[in-house]
């Protein structure tokens, strides 16, 4: 399944099916939303990875893969997408203050810290881990953001991250 196949969405936030990757190598398998594989079940260690649309595709890695991995792990995950200059983000798990997640980003994109971010932010939140605020550290840059939902039909209902100005944080 390649990225260009996919559907582009109109709103920010996952979409398509979910990765399940060996942490690593990188190989992989789609696992769509009625839990079908589509590829070879990876070995472990295992981690997961999500799609995450934010003016653009950013795929956010789930804890697990370790410093000297992550060129490997995002060299195949690229290959296994057809998408050579998609970002990634690697979380890195809680950030030592305790407060918000650490992450690192593999990206050709300049300007691209606030965008990897929030979509680190919205995997957080469509996970069900944050509700209200999500905080995601890059480097030593601290970015808050506040969630709130939006209703898109009677009883369904779809997260939007915004992120709170640095000078109100």
């Amino acid at each position: 399944m390649q990225l260009s196949s996919l559907s582009i969405p109109t709103k920010e936030g996952v979409f398509g099916p979910e990765l399940l990757l060996n942490s690593r190598t990188g190989r992989a398998c789609f696992r769509l939303h009625d839990g079908t594989l589509i590829g070879e079940f990876p070995s472990k260690p295992i981690t997961n990875a999500f799609l995450v649309w934010v003016d653009a595709p950013v795929l956010v890695v789930s804890e697990g893969v370790e410093d000297d991995c992550e060129r490997a792990v995002a060299e195949q995950l690229r290959q296994l997408l057809a998408a050579p200059k998609l970002s990634i983000v690697f979380n890195k798990g809680r950030h030592p203050t305790g407060h918000g997640v650490l992450i690192v980003c593999d990206s050709s994109d300049v300007g691209f810290v606030s965008r990897m971010a929030k979509a680190e932010a919205y995997v957080l939140v469509q996970c069900a881990w944050e509700e209200d605020e999500a905080i995601v550290h890059v480097g030593d840059e601290r970015i808050v953001f506040r969630v709130s939902f939006q209703e898109v039909s009677a009883g369904s209902y779809r997260p939007v991250v915004r992120e709170v100005d640095p000078q109100i944080r």
